[in-house]
């Protein structure tokens, strides 16, 4: 018997510490949770301190803890709860100290309770959450908020937080009843500074549209999330990059495209500064370029133009590792333009040896219109002094006489030395037309694949910005 009265009475200590001990354990967390609840009630988080007051008096259900409960309602004037918790505490604490002062403020309550306008109540989430809540003006906490007290009508609410478009909705309250609203905040367009290398690159955002950015270094404005870009210039890859961009956040993003493996070089100068390059139809700036444009390889239209002047086109096949050129020679608007064309059918190493050729005849009769023109003067010194010079034979040997002529020998003398000079002048003409033509002939690049050959001719030309006109060449 004594030793089970022994094991009684042990049992009875364990099972008595057991429950002091996870009583003191729940007094403890309501502790904590009573303290945090006051560091909450003084930074006026009444939403968040009061949810710790009351898992702490869950825990602890003290007279305390229901009148700091009752007084957090009172201050977030939900006026209907104060007065349930500042009864529950009269109920719970008969001898309470300041029962008279809480009666006093539980009648108050009541009073205002029964002439106040109905009221009702808010409850509003935001995406993104923290946005700062305003009603009709006045700051009421960060979303999300919920049964905020209103009055009954028509209110004005406000939701903004930094990279956000503000959203703002006009509601009607219900007395006695909560609203439950969720808003969508809409990004505020940032600016995104793109560059290119090379420069000049064209930026589009792809998505549901096509939207070009225009050529970069560039800076346009973009909503926050991921966005699509591709960049593309005339001999390179077109390049695609996926960027993300953080609300309120400026963005800057460098692209670098790859050259093409099969690309030529196209060398444009003009004639007239300030001229415009377009490449199949694509503006490529102002010559004279500090480098020849690099393109991709094949058949391009260029064209170049100048306000007051023609433009010019011409189709020009690039070749991939080589380098085409073109001269722009523009000319006024209203002006006309010579061209003689001259067909070229041959090969150009017989164009060479038919050049050869012309050359050596224009020459022969270059040297027979000097031979004519030496017997023309001869002549014309016979019949200018009435005589000749005869070779005659004495004892001394052959010598050089003088010899009176008669009128009619001087007249033939005359008329022969005019007829040589004619002959001369002639075929001075006809050999420096041949050695002229022959000069050309042999001077023709064969390497160029040319199908016709341009001389240039004479003409006037119209001075830019008025005055007389200026002998020049057009081409």
């Amino acid at each position: 018997m004594v030793r089970r009265g022994l094991r009684i009475v042990v049992l009875f200590v364990a099972v008595f510490f057991a429950a002091t001990a996870s009583a003191q354990s729940r007094q403890d967390r309501a502790r904590d949770l009573f303290e945090r609840g006051r560091a909450l009630y003084a930074e006026r988080k009444y939403d968040e301190a009061l949810e710790s007051l009351m898992q702490a008096y869950v825990l602890d259900p003290s007279p305390v803890l229901i009148y700091n409960i009752a007084r957090i309602h009172e201050d977030k004037d939900d006026l209907e709860n104060a007065a349930r918790f500042f009864e529950n505490y009269l109920k719970i604490a008969p001898r309470a100290k300041d029962r008279a002062a809480v009666k006093k403020r539980l009648a108050a309550l009541k009073k205002a309770i029964a002439t106040r306008p109905p009221r009702g109540f808010l409850t509003l989430s935001t995406t993104p959450p923290g946005a700062t809540i305003r009603v009709d003006g006045l700051v009421v906490g960060q979303s999300p908020v919920s049964a905020v007290p209103l009055s009954a009508g028509r209110h004005g609410l406000e939701a903004n937080i930094d990279g956000y478009e503000t959203w703002r909705m006009d509601v009607a309250i219900t007395g006695g009843r909560t609203l439950t609203l969720s808003a969508n905040l809409s990004d505020r367009p940032g600016p995104v500074i793109i560059e290119t290398n090379p420069p000049g690159a064209e930026v589009f955002v792809l998505g549901g549209s096509r939207q070009s950015l225009g050529r970069c270094p560039c800076s346009a404005m973009l909503a926050a999330g991921k966005h699509t870009l591709e960049a593309s210039a005339l001999g390179f890859k077109p390049t695609v990059v996926e960027v993300e961009k953080l609300p309120s956040q400026p963005l800057t993003l460098r692209i670098t495209l790859v050259a093409e493996a099969t690309t030529g070089e196209l060398e444009v100068t003009s004639t007239v500064a300030g001229s415009v390059v377009t490449v199949d139809g694509h503006s490529v700036g102002t010559p004279p370029f500090a480098s020849p444009l690099l393109l991709r390889a094949g058949v391009v239209r260029v064209e170049v133009s100048a306000p007051g002047h023609e433009p010019y086109v011409e189709t020009v096949s690039i070749s991939p590792g080589r380098r085409a050129s073109v001269m722009a020679r523009l000319v006024p608007q209203g002006s006309q333009q010579t061209n003689v064309v001259v067909a070229m059918d041959t090969p150009r190493s017989g164009m060479r040896v038919a050049g050869f050729a012309v050359l050596g005849i224009g020459i022969t009769g270059a040297v027979a219109g000097a031979a004519l023109h030496a017997t023309a003067k001869a002549r014309e010194y016979d019949y200018t002094h009435n005589g000749v010079y005869r070779r005659v034979a004495t004892d001394v040997g052959p010598v050089l006489l003088r010899m009176d002529t008669t009128r009619a020998k001087a007249l033939e003398a005359e008329e022969l030395s005019k007829n040589l000079e004619l002959g001369a002048i002639i075929s001075y003409a006809v050999g420096g037309a041949m050695i002229l033509t022959g000069a050309i002939l042999v001077a023709v690049d064969p390497s160029q694949d040319l199908e016709r050959l341009s001389f240039p001719l004479p003409g006037l030309i119209p001075v830019e910005g008025g005055g007389l006109a200026t002998l020049g060449w057009s081409f």
